[in-house]
């Protein structure tokens, strides 16, 4: 699992990597895709282009019908 940090406004992106001992930036991770965004807002399924995805709450609200 890795977590994208921000250190501030502006600054490049920081992955957090558990199975990495080091803390890298984002241009040198090219083998990772987004999956999900969070913020105090809330949480969202990432999409390729830009935006935010589906909300998680509507996620699993369509998983629940879905089952």
């Amino acid at each position: 699992m890795v977590l994208s940090y921000f250190a501030s406004s502006g600054e490049e992106l920081l992955i957090l990597d558990n199975l990495i001992s080091e803390i890298r930036p984002a241009s040198n991770r090219k083998d990772l895709v987004p999956v999900y965004n969070f913020n105090g807002d809330g949480l969202w399924l990432s999409r390729q282009r830009g935006g935010r995805g589906r909300s998680w709450r509507v996620q699993q609200n369509q998983i629940a019908r879905e089952s």
